[in-house]
């Protein structure tokens, strides 16, 4: 669309006033459209800015010296990528981009990223998060008076569930919680959405006067540990697919199952007699261990 060399209609007849009254309402109506800025400016003005092959808004300042970028895609999301760069250095934009593996500036793993650009308070101050569109890795790195710092890595691959709860942590008010501090992500999110496990063991065999080792990768101690068994096969009155908590019982042999944990690993130990439930009198019922699994379960 065209831009109006300025918006005062001289004293003019017929057809030349009407084809300058229609240059400015056409410019008014595309916000001023061009990629360069209009060569006469008000405070306020729009201009719709198409240098970069998109429409970004920009406004006059009230002192009419400089334009304001107006931010009508807040961070991007939900909108496709703002375009492909071939230095992700140079962008200057809020939103998300995509670069090509060739591309300079980019994290050290050689692939094509997703990135989100957010800048703050102009262009020399910026931060970028980049994701790896083979590997799932995540980077990020920050611009201080317009010098991009080195990358560090967030995550060395797709989103954990631990990770997914950190970042929903981040916008509901909890505060700034680092990815990789998974103490206080879980923990925060136990209280706010009531019992969640941050870990869950796949099904153990159980094995009379046996210990259990298993890496629970929660990168500390647990404040708490759960022991469920789970029947596999029925055994009266269990079906397949209940599941009983771990009991003690020191009739004769030792039944049942106990934990201890650590910053690395849970231990379960089971009883020399193997494991026990109730029945439906209340009186001990010997598991047959084929028929059951132990379920490991721990949170911070």
């Amino acid at each position: 669309m065209p831009q109006a060399p300025d918006f005062t209609l001289a004293d003019q007849f017929g057809a030349t006033f009407r084809t300058e009254l229609n240059t400015i309402l056409a410019a008014l109506a595309s916000q001023n459209s061009g990629s360069t800025a209009p060569t006469t400016t008000y405070p306020g003005m729009l201009w719709a800015d198409t240098s970069s092959g998109q429409c970004v808004i920009r406004m006059r300042n009230v002192s009419d010296t400089g334009w304001l970028e107006i931010d009508q895609r807040p961070f991007g999301l939900g909108m496709t990528a703002i375009g492909t760069v071939a230095s992700i250095n140079a962008i200057t934009e809020t939103g998300w981009w995509r670069s090509l593996s060739s591309d300079a500036g980019n994290p050290p793993n050689t692939e094509g990223y997703r990135l989100m650009h957010i800048t703050g308070g102009g262009t020399a101050s910026a931060t970028q998060i980049a994701i790896g569109e083979t590997s799932g890795r995540v980077w990020s790195r920050n611009r201080v008076s317009g010098s991009w710092g080195s990358w560090a890595e967030l995550l060395t691959g797709p989103l954990t569930t631990s990770q997914i709860a950190a970042a929903a942590l981040r916008t509901s008010g909890e505060g700034f919680a680092s990815l990789l501090d998974t103490e206080v992500v879980t923990a925060a999110w136990a209280r706010a959405f009531g019992e969640w496990w941050a870990y869950e063991s796949t099904p153990q065999t159980i094995t009379s006067g046996s210990v259990l080792n298993l890496a629970h990768g929660l990168g500390a101690r647990p404040t708490r540990v759960e022991l469920k068994l789970r029947c596999t096969t029925a055994q009266a009155p269990y079906a397949v697919n209940d599941e009983v908590d771990a009991m003690i019982s020191i009739a004769g042999p030792i039944y049942g199952a106990t934990a201890t944990a650590d910053a690395t690993n849970i231990e379960v130990r089971v009883g020399s007699g193997g494991v026990v439930a109730f029945t439906d009198t209340g009186t001990a019922l010997v598991l047959t261990n084929t028929s059951w699994r132990i379920i490991v379960r721990a949170r911070l």
